[in-house]
């Protein structure tokens, strides 16, 4: 790791001394608002991630008075977003860093979309006045060590900030932990009154789950570092686009997988996870995926859990038209037959995995088949 530049340290030294920033992540700390976590605002090295509401802008000029700051920047031009933005950059004599696709609201230029009356009123409490963008960000950019990627939806120009080395992602109003306008706690899409293209927000959402994120930090509420909650949110809310999210994270995990030697980091970090490679049932292609998986002595076992869904996984399928398979663990790749746990095991089987990865126990009240339960044993190589 490289060491911390001087402005970086100073950043560093006076936000852990100030009781209204929390540190959340390496060189990240969360700016309290009152109601707490309302709406929230992000220090970042010296770059600040978003300026709240206008009314509260002189108490954020406040918190920030001890802080060296190098920039402002926004996911996006909403009033709860930019609300201070003006007043920081001019008092602190810093840029302002805006999308380009949110660029013209921000300075003024055109209205902030959606062109709505909730909008209107909104904006009419809680927005600040227009100010010139000095940095236009595009898809890509890089900024305090976060990758910026554009995730139009909310507004055209939303972006979340990345950080590849410990998946810490800003992900502004892409969800929610908190209703914005009611409070009320819980993850979700951000109210239809506030977005601007809720289709293209579901796609960008599918852009978040494939970076596999293990820390969320939202515009509004509490971070989230359970991403077992996340991922069950997507499956049970955005179930059009649930299939094609999970198959990007299936891909980001088997290349990792195959690369560190069958580590892998993130959500899937702490459990034991295997490649198993079937034989398409139907296509007679190889088919990759990878699995959560309890033992039994020397026999592996895994899941057709599906997250609960009311269907039997493709995999399964496969297994029960071929049932001899490869399986990847850690470095080792070996050959395996496919058996369905006898009622007698079954029951001993579920428990297991379930004490193991809690979130096993869910599935079950989800869907009315019976969830099957496949035990892998080695085939012996012969001479």
């Amino acid at each position: 790791m490289q060491e911390p530049t001087p402005q970086t340290s100073s950043t560093a030294h006076a936000a852990d001394r100030l009781p209204d920033m929390q540190r959340i992540a390496h060189h990240i700390w969360q700016i309290s608002s009152s109601p707490s976590d309302r709406i929230n605002n992000y220090l970042v090295e010296d770059v600040l991630i978003d300026t709240g509401i206008r009314p509260n802008a002189s108490h954020l000029l406040e918190q920030l008075v001890s802080v060296p700051l190098s920039l402002v920047a926004l996911t996006h031009c909403h009033p709860d977003h930019q609300g201070a933005a003006r007043l920081i950059c001019e008092t602190r004599d810093i840029p302002l860093a805006c999308h380009e696709a949110d660029a013209a609201s921000m300075e003024g230029r055109a209205p902030m979309l959606p062109d709505t009356d909730g909008m209107k009123m909104v904006e009419n409490m809680w927005a600040g006045p227009a100010y010139p963008v000095q940095r236009v960000l595009h898809d890509g950019d890089e900024i305090a060590g976060f990758r910026v990627i554009h995730t139009p939806g909310h507004t055209p120009g939303h972006v979340i900030y990345f950080r590849a080395s410990d998946r810490v992602a800003i992900v502004g109003d892409l969800l929610c932990s908190m209703n914005p306008l009611t409070g009320e706690a819980g993850l979700d899409e951000t109210p239809d009154a506030l977005t601007w293209d809720r289709e293209e927000s579901r796609l960008s959402i599918r852009k978040l789950a494939k970076l596999n994120p293990a820390l969320i930090c939202f515009g509004h509420g509490p971070v989230l570092r359970d991403m077992e909650q996340f991922y069950r949110f997507i499956a049970r809310r955005l179930s059009s686009s649930f299939v094609s999210s999970m198959n990007d994270v299936n891909q980001t995990l088997i290349m990792e997988f195959r690369t560190n030697g069958g580590q892998v980091s993130g959500f899937f970090a702490s459990t034991s996870l295997l490649l198993l490679t079937t034989i398409g049932a139907r296509s007679g292609q190889p088919r990759v995926a990878p699995l959560v998986y309890t033992t039994d002595g020397d026999r592996l076992v895994i899941i057709a859990a599906k997250a609960g869904a009311p269907t039997n996984p493709d995999w399964y399928h496969n297994l029960l038209a071929n049932p001899t398979a490869l399986v990847e663990v850690g470095s080792e790749r070996f050959q395996v037959r496919a058996t369905e746990a006898p009622p007698q095991e079954r029951e001993r089987l579920y428990a297991q995995m379930a004490e193991q990865v809690p979130v096993f126990a869910e599935y079950p009240q989800k869907t009315s088949r019976e969830i099957p339960v496949i035990i892998l044993s080695r085939i012996e190589q012969t001479a």
